[in-house]
């Protein structure tokens, strides 16, 4: 039997799972200048997926209108420099339905242009304005993350010919450790 066939539970391979994922989210952590090396990181992720044809179609019914209740100008201003907008939007569209799917709540109400995506020369990077801002705080916050120690980091992707656009987004926190579910002295009924 050659070595790649091991069943073995017990042959380490787990840990080894753990660790990777734990180098890959301090990795991800570092390069957003938070320091690691402490408690375990949490990782949330959501991705979007968008016809692209549903956006060119809003679009065209709903144009302004529609434009300005979902993006930035700064957004707007990229799209309609592009040689083909609805598809721009539609990326930008799908990041910001993956940002509201990393959020504990099952379905915020926060408004769309509150997200904003950047262009940057590095990449994509999300900007979040009140009240999506402060809407992550609080969901990190409950799962004992703190809000100022995290990497968020959004990926966006289109193809006219296959007519989709995606959107990922994935936030990455040290816990620590005070989770708001979690009983404490101060509020355990006796």
């Amino acid at each position: 039997m050659n070595g790649t066939d091991n069943d073995d539970p017990d042959d380490g391979f787990a840990a080894t799972t753990d660790d990777i994922r734990a180098l890959a989210a301090d990795a991800a952590l570092e390069s957003h200048g938070v320091e690691t090396g402490g408690p375990a990181p949490i990782v949330r992720h959501g991705i979007d997926v968008v016809s692209i044809g549903r956006i060119a179609d809003l679009l065209a019914e709903f144009g302004a209108s529609f434009r300005g209740r979902a993006f930035t100008d700064a957004e707007c201003a990229y799209c309609e420099g592009r040689g083909e907008p609805a598809q721009h939007y539609a990326a930008r569209w799908a990041a910001k339905e993956a940002f509201c799917k990393v959020l504990a709540e099952e379905s915020p109400a926060i408004p769309l242009d509150s997200i904003e995506v950047v262009r940057e020369a590095t990449g994509p990077r999300l900007a979040l304005e009140s009240p999506a801002a402060e809407t992550l705080a609080a969901s990190l916050e409950r799962e004992g993350v703190d809000p100022d120690a995290v990497a968020i980091d959004v990926s966006l992707s289109h193809d006219r010919r296959v007519g989709y656009a995606v959107g990922s987004v994935t936030v990455v926190g040290i816990e620590t450790g005070s989770r708001c579910d979690r009983p404490t002295d101060e509020n355990t009924e006796r």
